[in-house]
C-alpha cells in the first residue's frame, strides 16, 4: 500500500482493467513518485479515474523522447500514475 489511497485504489482499477505496472520512477519535480503503466487508459478507466476528485489530470504531447502520454496526480502526497497515449 502506499500513501495515497487514491493512487492505491485507481492502480487496482487499471489492474483489474487489464493494465499492467511496467515501472515506478522517483525523483520528479513536482512529484516524489510515479507509477507508469504498460497501455494507454481505457475509455471506462479513464471516465472513473477523471471522477476522482482526490487527482489531478494531467497530459503532454511528448518529445523526440519520450511518447505522448497521460495521468493523474494525487497533489496532497506528490504521487502520480502515467499512461501512454495511443497514437
Amino acid at each position: 500500500m502506499n500513501k495515497s489511497p487514491a493512487i492505491q485504489r485507481n492502480i487496482e482499477l487499471a489492474l483489474a482493467d487489464g493494465n499492467e505496472v511496467i515501472e515506478t520512477s522517483t525523483g520528479w519535480e513536482g512529484v516524489d513518485e510515479v507509477v507508469h503503466f504498460r497501455r494507454p487508459l481505457s475509455p471506462r478507466v479513464r471516465d472513473l479515474l477523471l471522477g476522482d476528485a482526490a487527482l489531478r489530470y494531467w497530459s503532454n504531447n511528448g518529445s523526440p523522447h519520450n511518447q505522448p502520454s497521460e495521468g493523474f496526480t494525487d497533489d496532497a502526497v506528490r504521487m502520480g500514475l502515467s499512461f501512454p497515449m495511443s497514437p
